[in-house]
């Protein structure tokens, strides 16, 4: 923890559920970090189903013990519930009502449960601290594991994330790796979350993700023109030298980045009338909102109901396509109402993570009001080219800023009243 924190944690809820809650910690590296990708041979195990139900059973055991707020006081919570509710109804209405079952229960509850807990263990800016900090060290990790496995061209590793994968969740945790750079933390916390920022760039940067270089380069703009209290401006120098370094040094495909300044030629515009590439997929799910606006076509409905248009069309791509934009997905999936639920989550992280930024007064909480907003805007924008809408990550920083949201209440109501 931070030299400087001066938080009470003589806690007795807190106190009786500290085993849960390294539990739970488990749990979060596990989902977040996928260490079966770093370590095939755990695969087997099946560590995120284990840890969580391992996780589950002692919060039962200790639920009245759990020392977070009402469930329902928060906003986010309140609107999470809603969207998922929304998938629950848009079940019997959807194209493949089977596949749409499937895709919530269990696979999406099992999400929903992961909030219910994270919400009700960490109630406290410490526990808050572990959590972000074991976030960080996961891509950390990650990104460590990734680069000493690339071999040539675009980076991939493991089983289950692309490139582009890659790229959105380093993105995600990238700035809130600088909270942990600064001297009122613990020397090895600092190191390791400076090589995870190092890591993080090149990583980025050698998947080839142009969504992913549009990301970052947004997140390294306002990283460099904002006045922050996370970095100052031998920081921001460093961190330039750090990327003309990584340019100049590393393998990273510069060409392909180049694209991106005549998109006219890119076959994600160039097939658009065909139905084909990113343009022609995004005309087909804001065709298919509008046709379906109350329910959509069911969670994980997309590709089949983009596959039936398409054959409708009498068009030759007839095959199973995802929507390669996270906001589109829900829209199509869940209909208006869906979609203004999953917009309005967004909204809010921004909204609390800003008033972190300017009223907290623990400057871990301020920190990630700042870095918060750099890292959710980076996972939004690389999410808006892929089919990640109800990634976890996006739930990751649902939840965080919920209990941002309450930590701020709980610092208000402590305070002194001011005439």
């Amino acid at each position: 923890m931070p030299k400087n924190y001066n938080e009470n944690t003589n806690n007795p809820p807190e106190e009786r559920t500290a085993f849960v809650f390294f539990l739970f910690c488990i749990w979060t590296f596990v989902l977040l970090a996928r260490p079966q990708d770093l370590f095939p041979v755990l695969s087997q195990f099946r560590p995120a189903m284990l840890m969580g139900i391992l996780t589950m059973a002692f919060v039962v055991l200790h639920l009245q013990a759990l020392p977070g707020p009402p469930l329902f006081r928060e906003r986010q919570i309140k609107y999470y519930m809603a969207l998922v509710l929304v998938m629950i109804m848009g079940i019997p209405f959807a194209h493949h009502k089977g596949m749409a079952f499937h895709a919530v229960f269990p696979t999406y509850l099992f999400v929903l449960i992961y909030l219910f807990v994270f919400y009700k263990l960490v109630s406290s800016v410490r526990r808050l601290y572990i959590v972000v900090l074991t976030g960080c060290l996961g891509a950390g990790l990650y990104s460590l594991i990734s680069l000493l496995n690339y071999e040539m061209g675009r980076l991939r590793f493991g089983g289950m994330f692309d490139p582009n994968d890659i790229a959105f969740f380093t993105l995600g945790f990238l700035p809130l790796s600088l909270i942990f750079i600064s001297r009122d933390n613990p020397f090895w916390v600092r190191l390791a979350c400076l090589g995870s920022f190092g890591m993080g760039v090149l990583v980025i940067l050698l998947t080839g993700s142009r969504g992913g270089f549009l990301a970052f380069a947004v997140v390294a703009a306002l990283l460099l023109l904002f006045k922050t209290r996370t970095i100052g401006l031998s920081l921001k120098a460093a961190f330039i030298a750090l990327c003309l370094i990584i340019v100049t040094i590393a393998a990273v495909d510069t060409e392909r980045y180049r694209t991106l300044l005549s998109l006219e030629d890119d076959y994600n515009v160039a097939l658009a009338d065909q139905g084909q590439g990113r343009m022609g997929i995004w005309d087909f799910g804001v065709r298919s909102m509008l046709d379906n606006p109350l329910t959509g076509v069911g969670v994980g409905g997309s590709p089949r109901a983009r596959f039936l248009d398409q054959q409708e069309l009498g068009r030759r791509d007839l095959r199973y396509r995802p929507m390669h934009n996270s906001v589109l997905q829900v829209g199509v999936e869940t209909g208006i109402i869906g979609l203004a639920l999953f917009l309005a989550l967004s909204f809010n992280v921004l909204r609390i993570f800003n008033q972190a930024r300017k009223k907290a007064s623990q400057a871990f909480l301020c920190k990630l009001g700042e870095m918060g907003i750099l890292g959710f805007v980076g996972l939004f924008i690389a999410g808006f080219f892929l089919t990640h809408g109800y990634s976890l990550y996006f739930v990751f920083y649902f939840v965080v800023s919920a209990v941002v949201s309450q930590l701020l209440l709980k610092e208000q109501n402590s305070s002194p009243h001011q005439a």
